[in-house]
């Protein structure tokens, strides 16, 4: 996957990867309270902004190479719960990629506890800059 960013200045942090039993990848994710996006959005009840969902989903589900690719097609994006910010609470993201061209399809859930909070189904695509 991209690299994931684990600074603490970032909104959201990378805890784990790995496997489900289903075969699709799994990431655990973190977010950051403290980062100033939230003040913003919104003061003294912060939820995560529905683009910072959408970033976040693009940065765990793309390969390296692959991190400067746009979002091309939005076919369902489902704001199903407000992610609400606590440093204790950790959220999964399962989700499957498809590669077509130069384009990947991503299917992808949010969920905390079993609980779906935000659903996505979009198209990425751009050029491979090979490092």
């Amino acid at each position: 996957m991209s690299e994931k960013n684990n600074n603490k200045n970032y909104f959201s942090t990378v805890q784990a990867e790995n496997e489900m039993e289903t075969g699709k990848p799994i990431i655990k994710i973190r977010f950051n309270k403290e980062h100033a996006i939230y003040k913003g959005h919104f003061p003294g009840k912060p939820i995560v902004p529905g683009v910072c969902l959408i970033q976040m989903i693009k940065e765990v589900c793309l390969e390296k190479d692959e991190c400067q690719f746009k979002l091309a097609v939005l076919a369902d994006c489902k704001f199903l719960k407000p992610v609400i910010p606590k440093d204790e609470d950790i959220y999964s993201i399962e989700f499957k990629r498809n590669v077509v061209q130069k384009s990947v399809e991503i299917r992808a859930v949010l969920t905390k506890d079993e609980e779906a909070y935000f659903k996505f189904k979009g198209t990425f695509s751009g050029h491979l800059h090979h490092a």
